[in-house]
């Protein structure tokens, strides 16, 4: 049992380090932060390094810089906030959005993903729109989806029902994916 004790303790601290891993991992990617929209990334790195931090400050292009004492080793840990995104580029008059795709995104990935709209009021859910097999011109059948053939549907019929859920061009927008 003595040689087990050791073992049992390692076990212990392991499991609790990752029981405060995985929640702070879940929190970091399922935070929305689009290209130039990383606030809320930001956040949560901010909060989750101030109890360890003497300083934190932000540079010119928003990096978090943390700091604990003037003096001894320097350590800099360096990763992007940001992640593929979109932003809402046009409202068109049957209450679709189109999307300007902000990362390099595979044309095929798009189709069917669903998405969270970084609206004025509130987040928005939607989904990417095809044409239809039964409605879609003749020429849509035989040529590869690209992601100017794709639309955001957020279930509005008219550009006025978009304004009302607080969405408007320049809007940012993210995939839904869950950790």
């Amino acid at each position: 049992m003595r040689r087990l004790f050791p073992l049992l303790l390692l076990s212990l601290a392991a499991a609790q380090a990752q029981d405060h891993v995985v929640p702070l991992l879940k929190e970091l990617t399922e935070a929305p932060g689009p290209p130039g929209y990383e606030e809320a990334v930001r956040k949560v790195m901010v909060e989750h390094m101030h109890p360890y931090a003497d300083k934190v400050s932000f540079d010119g292009l928003g990096s978090v810089i943390a700091q604990q004492g003037s003096t001894g080793p320097r350590i800099m840990i360096d990763a992007h906030m940001d992640e593929l995104g979109g932003m809402i580029r046009r409202v068109r008059p049957d209450g679709f959005l189109s999307m300007q795709m902000l990362g390099y995104w595979l044309d095929a990935a798009l189709p069917d993903q669903r998405w969270l709209i970084l609206g004025s009021k509130r987040p928005v859910l939607a989904v990417t729109d095809l044409w239809d097999a039964h409605i879609a011109p003749r020429e849509v059948h035989t040529r590869p989806i690209s992601a100017d053939d794709l639309h955001l549907d957020v279930g509005a019929r008219n550009p006025a029902y978009v304004e009302s859920l607080g969405i408007s061009p320049g809007d940012p927008v993210v995939p839904v994916s869950s950790f």
